[in-house]
């Protein structure tokens, strides 16, 4: 089968060869700051070790109590346009 990690592409991770396996015959080892894309409490499920490194490792934060962001200005009624305006014609992100 030779060196499997030569093809093998982990993400933000190192691939490490498995000596004594041969399902999975690799695992990525995830650099600082990423993780593998799967619950925590799996991580002794060996297979899963060859997923990829691609998840950020960090908390996710998404309170229910932040105020809602200011709607975005409609544009359409403005009165000074030009026909000159490239955006009058094509949406350029406003």
């Amino acid at each position: 089968m030779g060196n499997v990690c030569e093809i093998v592409e982990c993400g933000r991770g190192q691939c490490k060869l498995l000596i004594n396996s041969t399902i999975p015959p690799y695992q990525c080892k995830c650099d600082a700051g990423w993780k593998q894309a799967r619950p925590d409490a799996m991580d002794d499920i060996t297979f899963l070790n060859l997923l990829h490194c691609v998840v950020p490792n960090r908390s996710m934060d998404f309170p229910c109590n932040k105020p809602a962001e200011a709607p975005v200005q409609d544009k359409t009624g403005q009165s000074n346009t030009t026909l000159l305006d490239p955006c009058n014609s094509a949406d350029c992100g406003g």
